[in-house]
């Protein structure tokens, strides 16, 4: 069985079995990684602590399966845990709508993402440690640099267009996006 660390952003969990869960990792060497984790739904599990969306942390995994390799579990620590963030909803949505972003943009196993990920952490301290946030100016500065970095937006482009270029351009990419961000946080109403 091969070992394998990573440092990531847990960006969703859900459910797998009775006591298991499915998390999703962005790291800037992998990617987006998913991942099983055994056991973490119990009472008394000590990894569930960490498994917090936004937490920046530490994994070992584990590689085992005949066939189709699967990645497990094997250890995490907590490296960030955005406790602003989690109190406030509207940087609660904003965190959201950037993990969003990162699950439906990048592919899985799309390698070598070091840009984007020293992006998305430092969108996210921006949230937790400003005291007084403009969420939607944070979410739009966010997305306006992470579609340049994938490539999906001209880099000589007047400033006074980029707003309504990057409501085109996600549209374009990803209707369901768009739609799940003007729900959320409203970014997109004076387009």
């Amino acid at each position: 069985m091969l070992h394998q660390k990573l440092d990531g952003i847990i960006l969703k969990t859900s459910p797998f079995k009775e006591f298991d869960k499915v998390i999703v990792f962005f790291s800037a060497n992998d990617g987006v990684v998913r991942v099983i984790g055994k056991g973490v739904r119990r009472p008394r599990s000590q990894r569930s602590y960490h498994l917090d969306l936004f937490n920046v942390v530490k994994v070992e995994l584990e590689c085992s399966g005949r066939t189709t390799p699967l990645l497990y579990l094997r250890e995490i620590t907590t490296e960030e845990h955005y406790k602003r963030i989690k109190k406030d909803p509207v940087r609660y949505s904003a965190a959201s709508i950037i993990c969003l972003f990162v699950l439906r943009m990048v592919p899985e196993g799309a390698r070598n993402q070091h840009e984007l990920f020293e992006l998305t952490i430092q969108a996210l301290n921006a949230l937790n440690i400003s005291e007084e946030i403009d969420a939607n100016k944070t979410v739009i500065t966010y997305l306006l640099k992470a579609v340049k970095l994938l490539g999906h937006l001209e880099n000589q482009i007047k400033s006074t267009l980029l707003e309504s270029e990057l409501l085109l351009q996600l549209e374009s990419l990803d209707p369901q996006f768009t739609l799940q961000a003007r729900r959320t946080l409203s970014i997109f109403s004076s387009l």
